[in-house]
C-alpha cells in the first residue's frame, strides 16, 4: 500500500528539527514517498494495523498474525549495518564510547559496580538456569564486551557477537574476549555450541527477526536456555500508555516494540519451551509470577525459554 506523505508534508517538516540526524530522516522520507510495504518483518503477514505515530513520520504497526509491533518505515539490513557500524551512540557513554585505559582498569577492578553496566543481577539469573562450572554462553550483541567479561570472570566460557568492528576489536584486545563480528562466522558455528544464549537490548534494534530465533535454537544444546531482555512495550496500544512508552518503544534506534504476548505466542512456535516472561524486577526464574504484578509496569521485559532436551 502506498502511504506516501499522507500525514501532511508541511506538518512533517515542522517536526524535522525534533527528529534524529538527516542520515535517518532522508531514507525515511524516501521510503514513505516510494510506498514501502507495511508487511510484518517477522512473519511476512501483510495485514498490519496502525497503533500510533511518533514525530508524524514514524508509525508503530502491529501484525495481526504474530502480534509483533514494528516501526514503519522499516530498516533494510544495509540501513541497520551502516548505523551500528559507525553512527550509533547512547547517552550513557559506556555502551558506545570506549573507556580510557585507566577507566577500564577501574571498571574491571570494581567489576562495574555502581555503573549501569553492572551485570551482577544478570549473573544471579544466569546461575539459576546454568551453573558456571558447566556453562558455555553466547553474548549476542555484546557491544565491547562489558557483560561478557563479567560472565567470564564468574567462570563461564563466553563467546561474544558484535557487528561493529571497533567495539569487537576493543573487547578482543582490551578484555581478552573471543569476539565474532561477521554474521557469516556466527551462522557457521556448529549446531549445539552453547548452553546459554544471552541477548540484552539487542533484538529491538534488528531490521528483521526471521533468522534470529531459528539460529538461537540451532546453536543451543538440548536443554540449553535462551535469555532475552528488551524494553517492555506491553500495553503501548493503550493511548495513555502510548504517550509514556513511545519515547523508548520505537524510533530511530528501536525498530521493534516487544510485548509479553509476542514471546508467549512465538517462542513456542519456534520449538522453545517457554519458562518465563516477566517484567522488572524479576522474581527467581522457578518461582510463580505474582498474580498481582502488572505486566505493563516496568521498563524492561525478560523472556526465558529452553530448547527441549529431546530436540
Amino acid at each position: 500500500m502506498n502511504q506516501g506523505l499522507e500525514d501532511g508534508s508541511a506538518a512533517i517538516f515542522v517536526k524535522v528539527n525534533r527528529m534524529a540526524r538527516p542520515a535517518f530522516l532522508i531514507p525515511v522520507l524516501m521510503k514513505r514517498a516510494m510506498g514501502q510495504d507495511q508487511d510484518c518483518p517477522h512473519c511476512g503477514a501483510f495485514n498490519t494495523t496502525l497503533v500510533g505515530r511518533k514525530h508524524l513520520l514514524l508509525q508503530l504497526r502491529r501484525c495481526s498474525r504474530c502480534r509483533l509491533m514494528f516501526r514503519w518505515p522499516k530498516d533494510t539490513v544495509q540501513d541497520n549495518r551502516g548505523f551500528y557500524s559507525g553512527l550509533y551512540r547512547e547517552k550513557d557513554g559506556i555502551t558506545t564510547f570506549f573507556p580510557s585505559p585507566d577507566e577500564l582498569r577501574e571498571l574491571c577492578r570494581t567489576r562495574f559496580a555502581t555503573t549501569d553496566r553492572d551485570a551482577s543481577g544478570r549473573l544471579d539469573l544466569l546461575r539459576q538456569v546454568r551453573p558456571s562450572s558447566s556453562g558455555t554462553v553466547l553474548d549476542y550483541g555484546s557491544s565491547w564486551g562489558y557483560t561478557a567479561w563479567q560472565f567470564a570472570q564468574a567462570g563461564y566460557n563466553v563467546v561474544s557477537f558484535e557487528v561493529d568492528h571497533d567495539r569487537a576489536v576493543y573487547g578482543r584486545e582490551r578484555l581478552g574476549l573471543r569476539m565474532i563480528e561477521d554474521p557469516a562466522e556466527l551462522a557457521g558455528l556448529p549446531d549445539c555450541s552453547f548452553d546459554v544464549i544471552y541477548t540484552s537490548h539487542v533484538l529491538e534494534h534488528l531490521p528483521d527477526l526471521r533468522g534470529s530465533f531459528p539460529l538461537f535454537l540451532r546453536l543451543l544444546r538440548p536443554g540449553g536456555v535462551l535469555m532475552v531482555f528488551v524494553p517492555n512495550a506491553t500495553g503501548i496500544e493503550r493511548p495513555e500508555v502510548f504517550e509514556v512508552k513511545k519515547s523508548f518503544g520505537f524510533g530511530e534506534k528501536h525498530t521493534f516494540a516487544f510485548t509479553a504476548e509476542f514471546f508467549e505466542q512465538n517462542l513456542p512456535d519456534y520449538g522453545f519451551v517457554l519458562r518465563r516472561v516477566d517484567t522488572t524486577p524479576y522474581p527467581p526464574v522457578d518461582q510463580p509470577r505474582p498474580a498481582e504484578k502488572d505486566p505493563i509496569a516496568g521498563e524492561e521485559l525478560m523472556a526465558i525459554a529452553m530448547k527441549p532436551v529431546t530436540y
